[in-house]
């Protein structure tokens, strides 16, 4: 059985989730199918009858570890091949970042920066796809995952063939005990 080519777009039933949604059907005809994820499940049901593309709805809230570990199922129940995943579910608080419940915080930084740890095993990524998360969503585990392609001396090659003389990779992201040990990454435009 042919594995069906989808776009997985979670936030979709508002903002920014919802307009690429709108966008994808309209100029990616090679997929199959949109998976629209989002907190509205009326909302989501709207944006499926205005789109293009056949496309499925899953009402859920991705900050809920249930809600995580039944797409995963699903995922792994359905093996679609993921072509494109635009995760724009998310959540802030205004405010002093210091008054912040630790249980809030941590499920801001999971929900934001997480968008590859809740994917199924086997997902296809390009390069380019832990390019865009890394850069468009500032997900940590596509920077991790493009360190070890890559490789940590190739990229501190690149940054010195660059003249980037105050900026040095020398570990990868979320690493508290080599952080304990005074080894950081440097960043610097000069």
């Amino acid at each position: 059985m042919k594995r069906k080519n989808i776009a997985v777009i979670t936030g979709a039933s508002s903002g920014i989730g919802r307009e690429f949604a709108r966008q994808i059907g309209e100029k990616y005809t090679k997929l199959d199918e949109l998976w629209l994820l989002g907190r509205s499940e009326e909302r989501l049901w709207e944006l499926q009858a205005q789109l293009s593309l056949p496309a499925q709805v899953f009402p859920m809230d991705l900050e809920a570890e249930e809600s995580r570990s039944r797409f995963a199922g699903i995922l792994a129940k359905e093996n679609p091949c993921i072509r494109m995943l635009v995760n724009s579910a998310g959540f802030g608080k205004l405010g002093d970042f210091a008054s912040t419940a630790c249980t809030e915080a941590l499920g801001m930084i999971g929900l934001n920066c997480g968008a590859l740890t809740y994917m199924h095993d086997g997902l296809e990524v390009t390069l380019g796809d832990l390019v865009t998360l890394m850069i468009i969503l500032s997900d940590n585990t596509a920077t991790n995952l493009l360190i070890d392609r890559l490789g940590m001396g190739a990229i501190n090659q690149s940054v010195d063939n660059l003249g980037l003389t105050g900026t040095r990779l020398n570990r990868k992201l979320f690493q508290p005990e080599l952080s304990r040990q005074g080894i950081e990454n440097y960043v610097t435009a000069r």
